[in-house]
């Protein structure tokens, strides 16, 4: 059973597309209730989040306002940070995975890098019969309710994912395993009563040599 607890280890990226649904699967099982209150995991949600000027802003509960045509913002939403860290672990080559965060960017810079993707985009709209499969990054919600999760499979019409941006304790930022009724009318679908605005399929982005899983990965149903 993969938790936060197994140990990571670097491999060659593999080239098959279920094998790279396991990738980020795996690293998905092994961040599940990682959170900032808790010493023996914040490591690892640091790691997770990446680079960033300066420290994380993880010891006060995230908020965010618009004064005077700025964003003024407590603390960090991490819900996409941590579905994009699960992409550096799973050796995505995108350049700005590598760089310091500047709030705003994420999911975003992650939507408009698989849309552009040449010679054909890795971004999925929700069409007739279609849905995410395990692994893939998907995008729910609208404005300041947008919101990023990795699929990790379904139970019949409840998809199951692992979501950063969650509430842990002391209001702080945390990694949960959470489940949401999928519905779907025509080409529209919602999850959880948000709008579904689209998916990434992993194993259509671009990959560097090497990445790094859990041990036991291998073993992941997709």
């Amino acid at each position: 059973m993969i938790d936060n607890t197994t140990p990571l280890v670097r491999i060659p990226r593999p080239q098959l597309g279920d094998d790279v649904r396991r990738v980020i699967v795996a690293n998905a099982l092994s961040i599940i209730d990682v959170e900032a209150a808790d010493p023996r995991t914040r490591p690892l949600l640091e790691e997770l989040l990446g680079p960033v000027a300066g420290r994380w802003d993880l010891d006060r509960p995230f908020r965010a306002e618009m004064v005077d045509g700025k964003w003024r913002t407590q603390g960090v939403s991490c819900c996409g940070l941590v579905a994009e860290g699960l992409w550096r672990r799973a050796g995505v080559d995108a350049p700005w995975l590598q760089v310091d965060y500047r709030f705003g960017e994420a999911i975003t810079r992650a939507r408009r890098f698989s849309a552009y993707l040449q010679p054909r985009s890795a971004w999925h709209l929700p069409t007739v019969g279609a849905r995410p499969r395990a692994g893939d990054y998907v995008v729910i919600g609208t404005g300041l309710q947008t919101h990023a999760l990795t699929c990790i499979g379904w139970e019949d019409d409840m998809l199951v994912s692992v979501d950063g941006g969650q509430v842990g304790a002391r209001g702080l930022q945390a990694i949960h395993r959470v489940t949401r009724p999928w519905r779907a009318a025509g080409t529209a679908a919602t999850l959880g009563g948000r709008v579904v605005v689209g998916w990434v399929a992993p194993e259509m982005l671009p990959g560097l040599a090497e990445c790094q899983v859990p041990v036991g990965w291998e073993g992941v149903a997709v």
